[in-house]
């Protein structure tokens, strides 16, 4: 897997009989988080699968897009990505560019724009997080992340193509 933009930790549990396990020194066990934390993130997954023209060639991306309180006052609508290995070798978009917005009742707050076509065209899977700039505001309700992908599919003719994104439930 590569990684684009973020970083990654992980902590290996030593498994033991009975389901238990014993965590590495220093290392914290995670609990479930309380309903104020739930309440102030919100995603929906999107997923497509791209594919070349007369041809086999395929990936698989999954966009989650979350709108997030930070704080009392932060805001911000990020799309954490995901993309399969691709089947085969040629390339299967000439470009592909993910908007994110940050809305409030469907007005655009904030936006973020993100190239994609190189790590939809690469042989290996891929996970990164797109986010808007963190916009500060006592309002709540009526939050939600939104997007939309512009790609143009190798070979079949039709030029630029819209995948419009599910948007976050509101926060």
């Amino acid at each position: 897997m590569r990684l684009r933009n973020w970083v990654v930790t992980s902590v290996t549990a030593v498994a033991l009989g009975a389901g238990g396990f014993v965590m590495p020194a220093g290392a914290t066990a995670r609990t479930a988080p309380d309903a104020s934390t739930l309440a102030a993130l919100q995603c929906y997954p999107n997923t497509k699968n791209f594919k070349r023209a007369n041809s086999t060639v395929q990936k698989t991306v999954t966009i989650n897009l979350c709108v997030q309180r930070i704080g009392t006052s932060g805001l911000r609508a990020y799309a954490d990505i995901s993309m399969e290995n691709k089947t085969g070798t040629a390339d299967i978009v000439y470009d592909a560019t993910l908007n994110v917005r940050l809305e409030h009742n469907d007005d655009v707050i904030e936006s973020s724009a993100e190239s994609m076509g190189y790590e939809i065209n690469d042989d290996y899977d891929y996970y990164w997080i797109a986010s808007t700039d963190e916009f500060s505001s006592p309002l709540t309700g009526g939050w939600s992340a939104d997007g939309v992908v512009y790609y143009d599919i190798v070979g079949d003719g039709k030029g630029t193509q819209t995948w419009e994104l599910h948007g976050s439930p509101t926060i």
